[in-house]
């Protein structure tokens, strides 16, 4: 996040640097009209073939109709909003973005959703603007910057919706350390420290994972019509529910028990909690990967054996459980300093040694999109011509649509004519196939390469169906293309 009205530098974990000038009316909404306030930059790298081929593009460019064999480095995507909308830049201004780049120097191509081909940035921007607009910008000292980590603290956390428990945005799955008390500590990818820490202070926390709990309990000394019921805590990960374990919270609404479980209890996967007291009771407020769910209670608080406290006790056992909640935060937010003073150290060295390598292609941008680093590959002299009919798991024809080649040892993707095809099957990695239902089918280049194919013959090829991924971690997972040659 950076704000429209100051001059910043990006630093992102897979090797970005963004620098952002500070200039008028830099930002527009979608509409056009200048925008002020914070803007987010959301940068995404796609890391392989297969990301580009889920977005359904080819590797095409205009102006080479006739040469489809441009080869990809790596691509990536730059979009900016306001939180909500999208903003775009406003023409007469740049940013400037250097990137690792591990191979010979390569032009930078914008994919035009228009005309659902790449052009050459260089001739697509309307405006070239020198280099010297760069001259206000902060030097790359390091002392002005926003290193691609989630900065946000404790509480802001959990008040953002999306969050889910302390991980870091994206991540799936995190390990945390224990940190005197409290779990509050989590690996740093760039540091080999895991060997030197005891397993019994490391806790996994995966998304999709109940890590805090309520369970009714029915005491000896029962309550009439009273729902009563225990904060369980699943994880091992909340220090201060340690001190409600000989606790029980009265229900202080409305609802029936069969409601309730209904409500609060029936596959609720809650992940974090809080509990603040309002004027005449407390609210218990837990929170679930798509919304919060708010439980009132009563302020007095209850032994195991269904026997209140005093009010004065209920007092000290819930001032105790704050503090304790507090310090938990004061931790966490602590580690956060610690690892982003590490990360600036890390990241320091770690460009020195790119730019002593002069491993570092920058280019200037005055658009949101899609940008692929390429450069025209060779002509393959082992291309054959087949006349391939497709068919499913169970030998049925499929009415194919689209035919996508991927070949990844010289990183290409590109569109086939679905009848007579020209492939180079020594190098093909995988063939995708979509069909005018949607329907995604795929054929590992192996599987094609046994078919023993001879020029100009004729072949049935049966695919393998590909349940309709709803992310690109299940397209990944679904096909194994990490696994392909």
């Amino acid at each position: 996040t950076v704000h429209s009205n100051q001059s910043t530098v990006l630093h992102t974990k897979s090797g970005f640097n963004i620098f952002i000038p500070q200039k008028p009316n830099q930002y527009l909404t979608a509409d056009g009209r200048p925008y002020e306030g914070n803007v987010y930059y959301a940068i995404k790298r796609m890391p392989n073939l297969l990301d580009i081929a889920f977005r359904g593009m080819d590797l095409k460019v205009t102006n080479h109709a006739n040469s489809p064999l441009f080869n990809t480095a790596f691509a990536f995507e730059i979009q900016l909003s306001d939180g909500v909308f999208p903003l775009k830049f406003d023409e007469r201004s740049q940013v400037r973005i250097e990137f690792p780049n591990q191979d010979t120097i390569r032009n930078v191509y914008y994919y035009d959703v228009e005309s659902k081909s790449f052009m050459d940035y260089n001739l697509f921007k309307m405006v070239n603007k020198p280099d010297n607009q760069f001259e206000a910008l902060p030097t790359k000292s390091f002392d002005n910057h926003t290193y691609a980590l989630d900065m946000r603290s404790f509480e802001d956390r959990f008040n953002d919706p999306e969050n889910f428990f302390l991980l870091d945005e994206h991540t799936k799955s995190e390990k945390y350390i224990k940190n005197g008390r409290f779990f509050t500590h989590t690996f740093m990818p760039w540091k080999k420290e895991k060997e030197s820490v005891k397993l019994k202070n490391i806790r996994t926390v995966k998304q999709g994972r109940k890590l805090v709990g309520i369970k009714k309990v029915n005491p000896k000394r029962k309550q009439k019509d009273a729902i009563l019921f225990q904060l369980q805590d699943k994880s091992e990960l909340f220090e201060e529910c340690k001190i409600l374990r000989k606790v029980l919270f009265k229900y202080a609404d409305t609802m029936t028990s069969k409601e309730f479980s209904a409500n609060f209890m029936r596959n609720k996967l809650y992940h974090d909690f809080r509990i603040q007291k309002l004027q005449n009771k407390f609210e218990l407020t837990l929170k679930t990967e798509d919304a919060y769910h708010s439980i009132g209670v009563d302020q007095i608080l209850y032994k195991l054996n269904g026997k209140p406290y005093s009010t004065k006790a209920s007092q000290k056992i819930m001032t105790k459980f704050w503090n304790m909640q507090m310090k938990r935060g004061e931790s966490f937010d602590d580690f956060l300093q610690i690892k982003e003073a590490d990360y600036a150290v890390f990241y320091k060295k770690r460009q020195a040694d790119w730019e002593k390598k002069d491993q570092f292609q920058h280019m200037h941008i005055a658009h949101s999109g899609i940008f692929s680093v390429m450069q025209i590959g060779e002509q393959s002299n082992h291309n054959v011509n087949f006349h391939i009919t497709y068919t499913d798991n169970n030998g049925l024809p499929i009415d194919v649509k689209k035919l996508i080649v991927i070949d990844k040892k010289n990183g290409s993707v590109r569109s086939i004519n679905k009848g007579n095809v020209s492939l180079d099957v020594e190098t093909l990695s995988l063939l995708l196939c979509v069909d005018y239902k949607g329907n995604l089918y795929y054929l590992e280049g192996d599987a094609l390469r046994g078919n023993k194919l001879t020029p100009d013959g004729i072949y049935y090829i049966r695919l393998n169906s590909i349940q309709q991924p709803r992310s690109m971690e299940e397209f990944h997972k679904a096909i194994k293309f990490d696994r392909m040659k």
